[in-house]
């Protein structure tokens, strides 16, 4: 007998537990064939010890009739056959949503761009947790990636969600470290018609490998560069260097775009406030687009407005740590 936790909950599980990858290798074969039957069975199961977030805990079922204790649960109901890589055992009477049927999940209540930027979130190494200081956490690997997404949405019948799901995958891409550079990414690359800038997709932290001497200098092996256009030999850092932190720190960055600039890459720098303000960000992308030798062209009559749009949906998301360093409000952008 097990409990199948979903949606916002899983999210939720999945958000505050990164060292539990190791935990989704645990498929669950014949999902759902084992949930409770009473409200009996569903207490003895004790969800309440499990990291679910607030009520109500949401679970899924396979038939109508297994919606018990409503009070505290929300139910989807799903009759259809689910394929073993949907849930992830952490309990052995527990089972949640793996990331990639989160997104799934997800794709039914999110809009395109909120579901663009929560792929990033999960096919990248940082975990959206308001509660925390900076309004995320790190994490050393990503749930999920785009590779995967795509190969489980082969798995799954081709509802409408999943269709929907499939469609943002076009979008993305794999190794973002913080909601900021996925902001920065997506004003950049999201087609014109969303608002975005329609610019070539970059590599996110792009691994470029040093030289003996190099390595001497910088005392490190290898650079990786936030946003690199490698054939173009272009580079966009993101600054987000608090008042606090040591001139070591920016003696190292100061090196690291030396060596770059030596190498013959043309390197921008962009912080926080820069992304967030609408007129400074246009201007350093019409600088990094000469560098690029793409053209900007054939922008829809009315993009400006879904511009403005588009950067008030990502910075939704902003945190009160980051609003307070940039002195920016999402009205303003």
């Amino acid at each position: 007998m097990k409990a199948y936790v979903i949606g916002s909950s899983a999210l939720y599980y999945w958000r505050r537990h990164p060292l539990e990858k190791a935990t989704s290798k645990n498929r669950v074969p014949s999902p759902l064939d084992d949930s409770p039957s009473s409200s009996e069975e569903l207490r003895s199961i004790h969800l309440e010890r499990q990291d679910l977030g607030t009520s109500p805990v949401h679970l899924m079922v396979p038939s109508p009739e297994l919606r018990i204790s409503r009070g505290q649960y929300r139910y989807t109901v799903e009759s259809r056959m689910l394929p073993e890589n949907a849930f992830c055992l952490i309990d052995a009477h527990v089972c949640i949503s793996s990331p990639p049927y989160c997104l799934v999940q997800s794709a039914r209540v999110l809009s395109k761009v909120r579901l663009v930027e929560l792929c990033m979130e999960l096919c990248g190494t940082y975990a959206l947790v308001p509660e925390s200081v900076r309004g995320f956490t790190s994490r050393e690997y990503p749930l999920t990636t785009q590779e995967e997404l795509e190969s489980f949405l082969q798995c799954i019948p081709g509802s409408r969600a999943a269709r929907y799901l499939d469609a943002a995958l076009g979008l993305i891409q794999n190794g973002s470290r913080s909601p900021m550079e996925t902001r920065e990414y997506l004003l950049l690359c999201l087609p014109k018609r969303y608002g975005g800038y329609g610019l070539p997709k970059p590599q996110l932290n792009y691994r470029i490998d040093l030289g003996p001497e190099e390595r001497r200098v910088s005392r490190r092996r290898y650079f990786e560069c936030d946003i690199c256009w490698p054939q173009q030999m272009v580079v966009m850092e993101y600054d987000g260097h608090d008042d606090h932190e040591s001139r070591e720190d920016r003696s190292r960055d100061a090196v690291k775009r030396n060596m770059l600039l030596a190498r013959g890459y043309k390197v921008f720098t962009v912080t926080g406030k820069q992304i967030c303000d609408a007129a400074a960000f246009d201007r350093l992308v019409r600088d990094i687009v000469a560098d690029l030798g793409h053209r900007l062209k054939s922008f829809p009559s009315d993009w400006a407005l879904r511009r403005d749009a588009l950067r008030k949906e990502l910075f939704k998301s902003l945190s009160r740590y980051e609003s307070e360093r940039f002195q920016q409000t999402t009205g303003n952008t």
